[in-house]
């Protein structure tokens, strides 16, 4: 069977990095680069990420450097107001990795999206993007054809409910709420999103993580940077003590590529709030009336138990096929 080829678009972060090591461990997809933009950090910093990420998994798969500001704006990503103030436990230097001498390709992350997604051989790719939707609205700008041959995108963006940057909008639009337009107005064929409402209830906790780090040594550094990301949200229903669990993100779009991860979604019309009032980069939903409204495929409910079971076998499968790390 012919794998599948895939490109990552990400801000890595933590729970980027699960998702491509979910991307590098599918036997049934082909992770053919990943290209970095800049989010809660500095392009040069999820760059770095990435490189440190895949050499740590001896993993030669190309990196290829992205935009640091977005769409019209002077204010860098991972500066000012674009940056988040430390948060102990999670804000890992490398992600806790060991430096690396490997460098991004000279090409940009702009480039390589359309020489990726232009032309006949964009057909059987497709495009994972859980950062700042900038990269991806570059590409679009300058190669309007894109939108006929970027055949499939899996975003991570938007809410149905409370933000995390604001009241109203989560990080990834409120970073580039114009990018985010653009994509999503682009009617781009075969579109997924992810909303902040529904990956924050697929929540791993500490059981899935000793499953997790039971499949290897990269399980042991996924169930690692899972915990990082890990806070006290609930009680156990059994016993009522507290509950710590973990939100993945970005890992549900590299899931859903391999498993059957959404348990519902709804066709949508999505608005992006452009303004520079308080609603800016809010999204709104609207259910779509029929095939001549357009519309995306936006997740209402995912699977943890699915989400979990598809990192551990990614990884497993990583840990048997890597280099594990020297002592």
């Amino acid at each position: 069977m012919t794998s599948l080829k895939v490109v990552i678009d990400a801000d890595p972060g933590t729970d980027d990095a699960i998702g491509i090591l979910v991307a590098l461990g599918s036997a049934d997809v082909e992770l053919c680069g990943v290209t970095t933009v800049g989010g809660n950090a500095a392009v040069e910093v999820t760059t770095d990420n990435a490189l440190r990420l895949l050499s740590a998994v001896d993993r030669p798969v190309p990196v290829f450097a992205g935009c640091a500001a977005p769409l019209g704006s002077g204010e860098r990503f991972g500066y000012g107001s674009l940056a988040r103030p430390h948060r102990p436990g999670r804000d890992l230097l490398g992600l806790g990795l060991p430096a690396t001498d490997r460098r991004p390709e000279a090409s940009s992350a702009v480039d390589f999206l359309i020489d990726t997604f232009t032309g006949e051989r964009a057909a059987d790719a497709v495009l994972v993007a859980t950062g700042p939707l900038t990269n991806v609205a570059s590409a679009l700008r300058r190669r309007p054809d894109m939108a006929r041959s970027l055949s499939r995108l899996v975003i991570m963006g938007g809410s149905r409910g409370t933000g995390n940057a604001t009241a109203s909008a989560d990080f990834n639009f409120w970073a580039d709420p114009e990018a985010a337009d653009v994509v999503l107005s682009a009617g781009l064929p075969d579109v997924v999103m992810f909303p902040l409402d529904a990956t924050r209830a697929a929540r791993l906790t500490e059981s899935d993580c000793a499953t997790i780090e039971q499949s290897g040594y990269v399980g042991t550094l996924a169930a690692q940077i899972i915990r990082s990301r890990m806070s006290t949200r609930a009680a156990d229903r059994s016993t009522g003590a507290p509950l710590r669990s973990a939100t993945v993100h970005d890992a549900l779009c590299a899931a859903h590529l391999v498993a059957s991860v959404v348990d519902a979604s709804e066709r949508c019309v999505v608005r992006i709030d452009t303004s520079t009032g308080d609603r800016r980069g809010t999204s709104t939903l609207e259910p779509a009336l029929g095939p001549r409204t357009g519309g995306i495929d936006v997740v209402l409910h995912a699977r943890s138990d699915v989400l979990a079971r598809t990192i551990t076998e990614a990884t497993g499968r990583l840990s048997a096929h890597s280099a594990s790390p020297r002592p």
